[in-house]
């Protein structure tokens, strides 16, 4: 059952990047600030790999990558209504540095999306009105992130019994999992 579980996690994930309005494209991602502060905010989930790493788009300039830089290790937390399941990933972040993988990412995103990485003042900047942002024409924010994911909770609300699951991912290539109290 253990590896019906994972294929769960690895075809809901999945479907949060393919599938329009699926819940999982959404989620939850903490970092820990500067100030060793839990910081969270919603991002979107734009790919995931076979290994369950995860790949997020974001603007340069946002506060997570500065937290990223200083501290790579997030925790990313997704719920099903529809399934009632909870996933809560935790992994190393990564930035992506490679700037022809994310010039061509970027040729990728439709070109009203492309604005939310292109103005001029940085993501948490004071403004008077959000009717008047500024865009720049030739220039963009937009980086990849991507979360190398080490473990997985899983947890099923089920109206007689919950289900929960712990998974890590070992020697680079596998995931090992295990039933717990949930």
């Amino acid at each position: 059952m253990i590896p019906d579980i994972l294929e769960i996690i690895k075809t809901e994930l999945t479907k949060g990047t393919t599938v329009e309005g699926h819940p999982f494209r959404l989620c939850a991602m903490a970092t820990v600030g500067i100030n060793h502060t839990a910081r969270i905010r919603t991002v979107v989930l734009r790919e995931v790999d076979e290994n369950l790493n995860l790949t997020f788009y974001t603007d340069k300039r946002t506060k997570k990558i500065t937290h990223i830089r200083e501290n790579k290790n997030v925790s990313l937390l997704f719920y099903h209504p529809g399934i009632r399941t909870q996933l809560r990933i935790e992994g190393f972040a990564m930035i992506e540095e490679n700037e022809s993988v994310i010039q061509d990412l970027w040729s990728k995103i439709h070109k009203d999306a492309q604005k939310d990485y292109t103005s001029a003042e940085a993501p948490g900047t004071k403004i008077g009105d959000p009717d008047f942002i500024t865009h720049l024409e030739d220039e963009h924010y937009f980086t990849v992130i991507r979360v190398l994911s080490q473990k997985i909770d899983y947890f099923e609300l089920k109206p007689k019994k919950h289900v929960r699951a712990a998974f890590s991912f070992e020697d680079g290539y596998k995931w090992n999992g295990t039933f717990l109290v949930p």
